[in-house]
């Protein structure tokens, strides 16, 4: 990485990531990288995902395959465009402008965190999947690449000035651990 701030926010999450595989026993694994550089353990029987945002480092592990993004809490008019008229819909139709950027970090988050969990990243086009909502936190995604009968979920947290969102197909048990 040629960004010193990235390559520093990377050491963290590895060793955010040793400390908790620590704390779980978890020993014998090798921490590596697929070839879009998303984060793998192998000899582990956990998923893992990173995301950074600012000087905010956040890490998921997870029985199940999991996708997880960050991102500070901001206006982002030019992107919205991009989106499913439903999602602008639902952006739009929030009752202030700080409602319509919480919407609006709620989908962002959903729609990467997605993409982390199948894998690919930023490699495809937001409006090629929904992202519905549920209820305040919780969202179904909807893929038409996907199987029917395969529910992924996301549910996003506001913590503080972020919006960091949980994908994959069970997002209801969360444990956070702050480290400062």
């Amino acid at each position: 990485m040629k960004n010193k701030g990235h390559r520093q926010q990377s050491i963290l999450a590895r060793l955010i990531l040793d400390q908790i595989l620590g704390q779980l026993n978890i020993k014998d694994y090798l921490f590596t990288q697929d070839i879009l550089g998303s984060p793998v353990l192998k000899s582990c029987p956990l998923f893992t995902s990173i995301s950074h945002s600012r000087s905010v480092v956040v890490v998921a592990l997870s029985d199940n395959p999991v996708g997880l993004d960050l991102e500070y809490i901001k206006n982002y008019e030019e992107v919205i465009k991009l989106f499913r008229k439903s999602e602008q819909f639902y952006i739009n139709t929030a009752e202030d402008l700080a409602g319509i950027s919480n919407r609006f970090a709620q989908i962002w988050t959903s729609k990467e965190g997605y993409l982390k969990y199948i894998g690919i990243g930023l490699q495809r086009k937001l409006d090629s999947f929904l992202i519905k909502p549920i209820s305040k936190n919780h969202f179904l995604i909807i893929d038409p690449l996907k199987k029917r009968g395969q529910f992924v979920k996301s549910r996003t947290f506001k913590l503080n000035n972020y919006c960091l969102a949980l994908v994959g197909t069970n997002v209801s048990n969360v444990k956070f651990q702050n480290y400062s």
